[in-house]
């Protein structure tokens, strides 16, 4: 299983804005890098949605903000990965869950 902090994207999607990436374009980038989405479509719109206010504007600066943050065991057998300019992402395995822009606070996941 591919690990959070070793996520890399690769070829030219990577440093293109996630508003002009396509929904397969996003999930090829994603199984090439070892990840999957848990809901078809949720992190790709929550990342367009509310990334950029957490510095997220690319894949690259997605993978980026992955590395660099932190990691905390959730409720409900999920992991939330702890970004270090704001938000978190939840993901159980290697498939993402959601990303939340704001600052995690432990509750029910």
């Amino acid at each position: 299983m591919a690990k959070i902090d070793s996520l890399r994207f690769s070829g030219l999607v990577k440093n293109r804005r996630l508003k002009d990436i396509t929904g397969p374009e996003f999930h090829e980038a994603l199984t090439k890098a070892g990840w999957r989405e848990a809901h078809n479509g949720h992190i790709l719109k929550r990342l367009r949605q509310r990334g950029p206010a957490c510095g997220i504007k690319s894949l690259e600066d997605f993978g980026r903000a992955l590395k660099k943050g932190t990691t905390e065991e959730g409720e409900r057998g999920v992991t939330v990965r702890i970004l270090p300019r704001g938000g978190y992402v939840v993901y159980k395995g290697n498939r993402f869950i959601t990303f939340v822009s704001g600052d995690y606070e432990k509750r029910a996941t």
